[in-house]
């Protein structure tokens, strides 16, 4: 991690390479999930006791690097002597405040400003604008999240969050236009002393979507296969093959769009000794995936917003360019149970282990396809 940072009693800027997470989610959280590797990332934070405010800048690469017109990835990705050009940035401003020592609210609006021809709207970086009212559709994508966090009795706490990307009003785009885009976590969480050590534990489901965060690109709304301006971000990793190899995450939510997921999470730390932890995770994965495209509708047409609804070069909505859309035709059912767990033996030296057991039914959202995996990694690490 790269970071410059400088501040006072009250407010705080930084400016680098760091990573990012907002929300009290534990399977993932809907606007920053840290799934995301790194964010080249400046931001502006004032605080007091009970209230703060933070203004984000994150940098990321234009999708014209590493995926083609019809959206999907380029036979070769543009390698490190390759020139880069064109803006793709997440800019957030978020307020957090407490209530009566037992209430944590956080609301936060943000977009996805993305340009091919490295154009700037200066109107993006006013940290008391709405987003929302700027009506720059053609470069930008807006998300809308609210998240609470009470503590109802010691040591439990009951949390969830709220994202919205595409809200339709009584009467608006009853034709033809975006199908409603959100998702929610609901969660109950607690961390109790027992002996020497701490126990704790969450349950936690989540809902998203079919097309929370894709969205087309504004500009280009009557050409169905050009990749859109979607909370997706690519990284480069290096490669010897003299080209780059991108890996993409969803920014927000680690198991993207058109998911139902259920997460436990029970474990015990001995504080600077040893910790054990289980965690058992359902994830019902839709055919709609990162790569899959939403158009216009027509009368007459059923709403493509169906998680379980083929996707269709066609004229339904559900635009899909990528490889496998054609074989897509079944949810995908996940079960992962991991067992991790580390000792210390002396201070900065520690010894790890983690199994991992992960079974999928209609792997790859093809019906009867299956798969089973097992993992089992064990280490050492030293700090200074």
């Amino acid at each position: 991690m790269l970071l410059d940072q400088s501040g006072g009693g009250w407010w705080n800027i930084s400016i680098g390479r760091d990573r990012l997470r907002w929300g009290p989610g534990e399977s993932g959280n809907l606007t920053i999930g840290d799934q995301v590797k790194y964010h080249n990332n400046l931001r502006f934070t004032a605080f007091s006791n009970v209230f703060k405010y933070t203004f984000s800048i994150s940098s990321f690469v234009h999708p014209k690097s590493y995926l083609n017109w019809e959206g999907t990835e380029l036979d070769t990705a543009y390698s490190q002597e390759d020139e880069r050009d064109g803006i793709n940035m997440f800019i957030a401003h978020r307020l957090e405040w407490r209530i009566l020592d037992k209430v944590n609210m956080a609301l936060t609006e943000s977009i996805m400003y993305q340009s091919e021809k490295n154009q700037f709207d200066l109107l993006t970086l006013s940290p008391t604008a709405i987003f929302h009212n700027y009506y720059i559709r053609s470069n930008s994508n807006s998300l809308l999240s609210f998240e609470v966090d009470y503590t109802f009795i010691d040591h439990w706490n009951l949390y969830g969050e709220m994202v919205i990307d595409e809200f339709k009003l009584p009467g608006e785009f009853t034709n033809d236009g975006p199908p409603s885009a959100s998702g929610y976590i609901l969660g109950l969480k607690t961390a109790y002393p027992i002996g020497q050590g701490m126990l704790y534990g969450s349950l936690e489901g989540a809902y998203t979507d079919p097309f929370l965060y894709l969205r087309d690109n504004g500009s280009e709304r009557d050409n169905p296969v050009h990749y859109g301006i979607n909370f997706v971000v690519g990284q480069p990793d290096f490669t010897n093959s003299g080209s780059s190899n991108y890996v993409l995450d969803f920014l927000g939510y680690r198991y993207g769009n058109d998911s139902v997921v259920a997460n436990l999470n029970v474990g015990y730390e001995v504080y600077g000794k040893w910790n054990v932890d289980f965690t058992f995770t359902y994830w019902a994965d839709g055919i709609m995936d990162m790569n899959s495209k939403w158009h216009y509708t027509t009368p007459g047409v059923d709403d493509p917003s169906s998680p379980t609804s083929k996707p269709v070069n066609d004229k339904d909505g559900s635009w899909d360019p990528s490889s496998n859309w054609e074989s897509r035709n079944a949810v995908a059912h996940w079960l992962l149970f991991n067992i991790a767990g580390h000792y210390t033996f002396i201070e900065s030296l520690d010894l790890y282990a983690q199994f991992r057991f992960i079974n999928v039914i209609n792997y790859e959202n093809v019906k009867g396809q299956s798969e089973r995996d097992v993992q089992f990694s064990i280490g050492l690490s030293y700090s200074f």
